[in-house]
């Protein structure tokens, strides 16, 4: 390394660890590949041939975290999402703490999502990311998109209602629930459920005249029904 970097021969370099490579057992070809990969992308910036290597790295050690990092950034970098996805795939599942996992399982939901166009896949992301932290906003801000723009209903009353339940401000507390109650009557045709979400509506603002309004409607046109049923 440092008469490559006295005399910048990093080319000649590069090949003296591939040819060593060849007569090297698994965990020490796994070391030179990985110095010549490096070399190759970061000295004669020769990025072909750094993912060339780093795939032969992969197909000895298909968890090897050092060279998935190094794909990951290869791949992002080219905006290559097909060929990022596996990638991102293994590190999620080779990744040592929850909250590096959830950080790939999130791009992972983006990616299928905006550059895949693999919806179930972004969704089957961001509910492994639920398993990991409950409590992780950006993944059911992530789902009730998706399950809106599927009319997903059940499921999308399903996430509001943990929304809902997580909220920090009575604000959002009160547009998740006033969301709820609208899904329960319109698309689940639940109208006791909208009844006694608005109700909550109301306990948590009493003077939100939209709930109110809605309430009235609601409950009018139960009362119309027991009426006609009783006539």
């Amino acid at each position: 390394d440092m008469l490559a970097a006295e005399t910048g021969q990093w080319a000649v370099f590069r090949t003296v660890l591939m040819g060593a490579s060849e007569v090297a057992d698994e965990a020490r070809k796994i070391d030179l590949w990985s110095k010549a990969a490096g070399i190759s992308r970061d000295r004669i910036e020769d990025v072909d041939e750094s993912e060339r290597v780093y795939r032969l790295v992969l197909g000895l050690d298909a968890e090897h975290l050092e060279t998935l990092r190094a794909l990951d950034g290869i791949l992002t970098a080219q905006s290559r999402w097909e060929a990022l996805e596996p990638i991102l795939v293994a590190e999620a599942e080779v990744a040592e703490y929850d909250t590096e996992r959830v950080e790939l399982l999130m791009r992972l939901a983006a990616i299928y999502r905006d550059d895949l166009g693999r919806t179930e896949d972004a969704i089957a992301s961001l509910r492994r990311v639920l398993d990991l932290n409950d409590m992780q906003r950006d993944a059911m801000l992530g789902l009730e998109a998706l399950y809106r723009e599927g009319e997903q209903w059940t499921a999308l009353f399903e996430i509001q209602q943990r929304l809902a339940e997580t909220a920090t401000e009575d604000a959002d507390r009160v547009r998740y629930l006033s969301a709820m109650a609208r899904l329960a009557e319109v698309e689940l045709e639940n109208v006791d459920g909208a009844i006694e979400l608005l109700e909550e509506v109301l306990m948590v603002a009493p003077s939100r005249h939209e709930a109110v309004h809605d309430l009235q409607r609601l409950l009018r046109d139960a009362l119309d029904l027991i009426q006609e049923a009783e006539a």
